[in-house]
């Protein structure tokens, strides 16, 4: 399980960046990675991006924390997860150092990235729809490594209760079950109340409907469930027989009419084999509404789309690690123009330290903008920057316009077509499973 929270840093940079960094914590640095600048002079690099910027930000750069379960991950995974989080959610635009701590029982991760991008010199907004995106990314990234997330609690849903609910403990949560069980078989409301009193709940009227089970110690009002579990709401949904969860009224999925709370309720469960005979029938409809006339078909097309899927995909990621390379060279090619002249200027300096005091900032950045250069470059053949500004920039299009919706086209045709055989498979899996000795049987 993954927390994320994020800050942002308006002043000591250089600071934040040395604690992240710090050997003892990283394990002598060994989880320290870094992405189109340098851990050691990286405060100095984001520094010189913010004042190309047009206009000047209060934030200098945004810390991510990452943090994990105690044993839960391996820092070597918890490492790359992080690397992962930041390079899909600053997709190459940020420079940025991401750190994995070890020192504490709980592993986590640190990201500090630069407020300004690499691209546009545009400031990062944080906000809630950024910090979501961050947090859809983590818990994405905790399942493909096989990690527990934390699942969006309901508003105004306290820890406490949101954890008796995962355990199937909380009283509200068993209210609410029992209330979305018996509303397609009442006609009024004040039905719903006799039948809670059947089922051994204690109501208690007045100005607030309120209910308390048998081993429970206090009541329970019903506007404290949800704004579907009010006086006013239940009544609507008797009227409609609305069921808001699990169930919508056209059934999407087979119902698993096994399950204990369709044993003993006659009403839902005659209401969920209707669903499924629907659904069966609807299955076949679709099979020959999208152009296929057997099963063969759709399964051979199925497969060729997802091959396109794969292909499109490797042609994304390919594209996007080119583009954030050729970034991170024209930032490295940049520095070592803008501060060649200093540094030549030291070099013929007759007091080299004095000098090197005076211009500590512009000769560090130098250093590592070099050594970044020739790691990529060691034959020293590097591209013109002009052809590498003009290269990034078609990168730039065609992954925006080209090859980004591609990939959404053609993962939404696949899990079209995934999910209508996925329905069809479930319903010859029915439909060999279900008896034919009697007229009622289908």
């Amino acid at each position: 399980m993954a927390i994320t929270k994020i800050h942002p840093i308006s002043s000591t940079l250089k600071k934040a960046i040395n604690y992240i960094t710090n050997a003892h914590k990283t394990d002598e640095k060994i989880f320290v990675s870094s992405f189109a600048c340098s851990p050691e002079v990286a405060d100095l690099q984001f520094d010189r991006l913010n004042k190309k910027t047009d206009r000047n930000g209060s934030v200098l750069a945004h810390h991510l924390i990452q943090s994990f379960l105690p044993g839960e991950v391996e820092p070597e995974v918890a490492h790359e997860i992080g690397k992962e989080l930041a390079n899909r959610h600053l997709s190459g635009n940020y420079q940025y150092i991401v750190t994995t701590h070890v020192d504490k029982d709980h592993i986590h991760n640190h990201i500090i990235f630069n407020a300004v991008s690499l691209t546009d010199r545009k400031h990062y907004r944080s906000n809630s729809r950024s910090y979501y995106q961050i947090r859809e990314i983590s818990d994405q990234l905790c399942k493909e490594h096989h990690l527990s997330i934390v699942m969006p609690s309901d508003k105004g849903k306290s820890y406490y209760e949101y954890q008796q609910v995962k355990q199937g403990t909380s009283y509200k949560q068993k209210l609410k079950d029992t209330i979305d069980n018996i509303i397609p078989i009442c006609k009024t409301f004040d039905e719903l109340l006799e039948k809670l009193e059947r089922l051994g709940y204690e109501i208690k009227r007045g100005k607030y409907i309120s209910c308390r089970a048998s081993d429970q110690e206090r009541f329970t009002r019903l506007k404290t469930l949800g704004n579907s579990y009010t006086e006013e709401a239940i009544k609507q949904r008797i009227k409609t027989k609305e069921r808001p969860f699990p169930f919508k009224k056209k059934a999407t999925n087979y119902i698993d009419t096994t399950q204990e709370k369709y044993q003993g309720n006659i009403g839902l469960k005659k209401w969920a084999d209707k669903q499924n005979l629907k659904f069966m029938a609807q299955s076949m409809l679709d099979l020959e509404s999208h152009g296929y006339h057997n099963y063969a078909e759709l399964e051979k097309a199925e497969s060729d789309m997802l091959d396109k899927l794969d292909t499109v995909q490797r042609d994304l990621v390919d594209a996007e690690d080119k583009y954030k390379f050729i970034n991170n060279i024209i930032n490295c090619l940049e520095t070592r123009n803008d501060y060649k002249p200093i540094y030549d200027a030291y070099k013929k300096a007759k007091d080299r330290d004095k000098y090197s005091v005076d211009h500590s900032s512009e000769i560090a950045q130098y250093k590592a903008a070099v050594t970044e250069i020739k790691k990529h470059y060691p034959n020293g053949k590097v591209p013109p920057l002009k052809s590498l500004i003009k290269e990034r920039n078609q990168l730039h299009v065609y992954i925006e316009k080209e090859l980004k919706p591609a990939h959404k086209n053609i993962k939404k045709e696949y899990s079209e077509l995934s999910k209508l055989k996925k329905n069809i498979d479930v319903s010859i899996a029915k439909e060999k499973a279900t008896p034919k000795h009697g007229k009622d049987q289908i």
